[in-house]
């Protein structure tokens, strides 16, 4: 099975459309992947949200059993406690998982800069999971500063004027 989580911005910043277009383009990618009858069921995907803290939305299932929920909204912007919490679910999962051949991919989604020093939080990140997790960062909008996702992974996309089509 291919492991494929996305990690999600939920902070205040994405009030309104923002998190309307987040939820629209989710809801869109796991509706393609699910039309796709091989791919339903070799594919496995969690969401994990990250604002002030961060939780798990949905566990890793086979996307075939995957249902999007209404995203919460939180204060602040950290990405450390999202890399954190995403660490834990990735252990746990590859532990679970026997015979995994293929990396993870992850997708981090954000709007803005991470409130607080996420710095050594990536550092972290980069030294544990670069070899073993393959990442794709993902800016909403113009204004987030991408040299933090930057240093995280060198595929660094910005979207601006996100649309459902854009994911």
């Amino acid at each position: 099975m291919l492991s494929v989580y996305f990690l999600v911005d939920v902070s205040e910043s994405m009030v309104g459309n923002p998190i309307r277009q987040l939820e629209q383009g989710l809801a869109a990618v796991i509706r393609q992947l699910k039309a796709d009858r091989a791919v339903a069921k070799t594919v496995g995907l969690s969401i994990v949200v990250f604002a002030g803290q961060a939780k798990t939305m949905v566990p890793l299932v086979d996307v075939g059993s995957v249902y999007l929920p209404k995203l919460p909204l939180g204060r602040g912007t950290s990405l450390s406690k999202g890399l954190d919490h995403l660490s834990y679910a990735l252990r746990e999962n590859t532990n679970a998982i026997v015979g995994e051949q293929r990396k993870p991919i992850v997708f981090i989604i954000t709007d803005g800069a991470p409130a607080g020093n996420a710095s050594d939080a990536v550092a972290e990140w980069k030294q544990v999971w670069s070899d073993s997790v393959n990442v794709v960062a993902v800016s909403l909008g113009k204004g987030p500063d991408l040299s933090l996702l930057a240093k995280l992974t060198e595929n660094v996309f910005q979207l601006n004027g996100t649309t459902v089509n854009a994911y």
